[in-house]
């Protein structure tokens, strides 16, 4: 019972390693939104 946990446990470590060198190094996210008001109101709602 040991050596089937201990396999399945090596098997789930060697399955997130292998995933973790196929994805990215560095991941860029961007976001934007239009606001349809003049820049001193949205200034004043941010800032304050």
């Amino acid at each position: 019972m040991f050596r089937k946990i201990a396999y399945f446990t090596l098997a789930l470590f060697a399955v997130f390693v292998i995933v973790g060198f196929l994805l990215p190094r560095e991941v860029h996210v961007e976001r934007r939104i239009t606001i349809d008001r003049p820049p001193s109101t949205v200034f004043t709602l941010v800032n304050g």
